[in-house]
């Protein structure tokens, strides 16, 4: 498979970034065989745990799409449980929408849009407790952020090898654009933002 030789490669190669999406779609088995897709939730659960395992503070993205055709509420209470089990760090979200012509239109159980959005709305509150999270377990880790813009208080801001937007807490100095740098975490900013020190 694909997905265990890559996360052996991030393990070994410092110069690939910490960051592997693993599209899941959804998180119950049922919906994910109306879907097509030939894996189980245990079987993604697996694979996704042995990542993280393997590369640490590895950042652990994927994609959910609700209100697919035939999601009851217990289809979408297991997907809420295997979602806030398995160590995702971001979720992309997406409400689904009939294509004239799929398969997928012509399923039963069409899922009302104010059902749909409520359920778009829980899994964004839990999308975003995790990346919280995540950016938690970083305080007192080093990160490498390369260096984009600088704020209205004069420190450069960038994006961590974990995906992390991340505030050098330090005048410019000699900083530029485009410079990789080691950054100790030392808090979380708002939301799942981080700021720490230069560790070089």
């Amino acid at each position: 498979p694909v997905i265990p030789r890559l996360v052996e490669l991030m393990a070994q190669q410092p110069r690939l970034y910490r960051f592997l999406h693993m599209p899941l779609q959804y998180g119950e088995d049922g919906i994910l065989a109306a879907m097509g897709r030939r894996y189980t939730v245990a079987e993604f659960a697996a694979q996704a745990a042995a990542a993280a395992a393997r590369v640490p503070g590895l950042c652990l993205g994927t994609d959910l799409i609700v209100g697919f055709p035939g999601e009851t509420e217990a289809a979408f209470a297991a997907c809420c449980r295997a979602v806030a089990q398995i160590p995702f760090s971001r979720l992309h979200l997406f409400s689904y929408s009939p294509r004239p012509g799929t398969r997928a239109a012509a399923l039963p159980g069409a899922v009302p849009a104010r059902t749909a959005a409520a359920r778009y709305a829980q899994l964004a509150s839990l999308a975003a407790a995790k990346a919280a999270a995540f950016a938690r377990r970083q305080v007192g880790t080093t990160v490498a952020v390369i260096t984009e813009t600088r704020n209205a208080r004069g420190h450069w801001e960038g994006w961590s090898d974990n995906y992390l937007r991340v505030e050098i807490l330090a005048p410019g100095g000699t900083l530029t654009a485009n410079r990789l740098v080691p950054v100790r975490v030392t808090r979380v900013g708002d939301g799942d933002a981080v700021a720490g020190e230069r560790d070089d």
